[in-house]
């Protein structure tokens, strides 16, 4: 029987085996909080968000502490996919529709920064993060999709950036999937993939080497006013600062409930192969691009140095860890390169991300000086790094005004009690409208559809009258 309510952070508390272990760097071993301190910024979660806002403080003169329940980088930063796109999940017109010409202008130039902003910082802290820039792919499943594609080429084109759309046959080429599955792409040359483990560790030794104290295995249970600054409260001490910042993300149940409940966290999995025989290896993504496509459930797909693919699939949303749907997860693969045939699944993780209505990160102000950042909504890396020195501008002096996301309020979701049944159906729902769109646009029932007009049209003409 799973049970009704599971934590995030009930999770086991060891590192996940990932891709990234056996490269990621040696841990940090930080000492937990043993008495109380004070300082200007106390940050709870030791994510990419937190220890990017606590190196930016800490290059800004502030005295910053970062409070980690586990170890830097247990939860979402060491388990997801690597990706680095230069997007946000919205696409640049409706981020102009929901924000405005001023702050969605700044939204679309920061997530266009955000890759350089990452690769530039694991360069300047001399992180051996197996930093890949060949860019990014997106995919369209459908005609539907494409036009969309197009019309985001168009808007950031209008807005001075170089991306360029794909027709069928580049894709194909481009991407190593069987002809005729997609029917175009956005390729961005900003985008790229790398080690994220690797990465949020380097950011952590650099924040430690610029003067933050970080401290691991250190649960905060409370966070409460003290003076007009904030007192983070732990079993083995506490840290009172003027600003505290939540930047727990998908794991934050139990800290602050209304923020918690603004956004629904869900369990996603991500797959690796055996290595790919060399012949096929040069066959698969072989300019080395992150790839994603259309469909509305996760799709990430990359290749890494040793040969192995790496893919988002499919398994329970809600609870304990469980074995995913291998099955289903590895079908899709074979159906986009057929060419791998025998592929031989190797192993499996999972993590939990935070997703929101609008589809975007936030930045609150809970309550004056109390802020959170969370919301990734799959676009981790390079926006939890950006909007991080964002927080710590903030923090620093720069008027709420000037930053690119605006401060906003905290908005619990209504359906927030009831969301396993219902994200449950929705996912179901996805899955369905995205296995019947790819099957409607899939080569081989076109070809059957042509066959059997050509055929009728052939019947037609032997029983016209002469």
């Amino acid at each position: 029987m799973v049970p009704l309510a599971h934590s995030p952070n009930a999770d086991s508390s060891g590192m996940p085996f990932t891709p990234y272990s056996r490269t990621g760097g040696t841990p940090l071993w930080c000492e937990p909080l043993g008495t109380d301190i004070e300082a200007d910024i106390v940050i709870v979660g030791g994510g990419i968000a937190g220890i990017s806002t606590a190196l930016h403080a800490s290059l800004a003169g502030l005295k910053a502490v970062v409070l980690e329940g586990k170890e830097v980088g247990w939860g979402a930063s060491s388990r997801n996919s690597g990706h680095i796109p230069a997007a946000t999940r919205q696409e640049p017109s409706a981020i102009m529709r929901s924000f405005g010409p001023v702050h969605g202008r700044r939204i679309i130039d920061a997530s266009r920064e955000a890759p350089e902003l990452v690769y530039g910082l694991a360069e300047r802290y001399g992180m051996d993060a197996s930093a890949v820039r060949a860019g990014g792919i997106q995919a369209a499943h459908n005609a539907t999709a494409l036009e969309k594609l197009r019309r985001r080429v168009s808007d950031l084109h209008a807005l001075g950036y170089e991306v360029r759309l794909l027709d069928a046959e580049e894709t194909a080429s481009l991407v190593g999937c069987a002809p005729g599955v997609y029917k175009g792409a956005v390729f961005d040359p900003a985008g790229g993939t790398l080690n994220p483990l690797a990465y949020v560790r380097g950011l952590a030794r650099a924040a430690i080497g610029a003067g933050a104290r970080i401290c691991e295995h250190t649960m905060v249970h409370g966070i409460e006013r003290s003076g007009d600054g904030w007192l983070a409260k732990c079993r083995s001490g506490s840290v009172r600062a003027r600003f505290a910042i939540v930047s727990t993300n998908g794991y934050g149940a139990g800290l602050l409930p209304r923020l918690w409940r603004s956004v629904i966290a869900i369990r996603a999995y991500q797959f690796m192969t055996e290595p790919l025989p060399e012949d096929i290896r040069r066959t698969v993504l072989p300019q080395g691009q992150g790839f994603t496509d259309t469909r509305r459930l996760m799709s990430g797909i990359r290749i890494h140095k040793d040969g192995r693919l790496h893919f988002s699939g499919i398994g329970p949303l809600f609870g304990p860890e469980r074995e995913p749907n291998i099955d289903a997860s590895m079908a899709r693969v074979r159906f986009l390169f057929p060419q791998i045939k025998s592929i031989a699944f190797d192993y499996w993780w999972s993590g939990w991300m935070a997703m929101n209505q609008e589809h975007s990160w936030k930045i609150h102000e809970v309550e004056p000086r109390l802020l959170a950042i969370l919301g990734c909504n799959g676009r981790g890396v390079g926006l939890a790094t950006i909007y991080g020195r964002e927080l710590a501008d903030y923090i620093a002096g720069k008027p709420a005004a000037d930053l690119a996301l605006p401060l906003q309020p905290v908005k619990p979701i209504a359906v927030h009690p009831f969301r396993r049944p219902l994200v449950g159906a929705l996912a179901t729902g996805y899955r369905v409208m995205d296995a019947l769109e790819t099957a409607l646009s899939r080569p081989d029932r076109n070809r059957r559809a042509e066959r059997r007009k050509l055929q009728a049209t052939g019947a037609a003409r032997k029983e016209a009258p002469e």
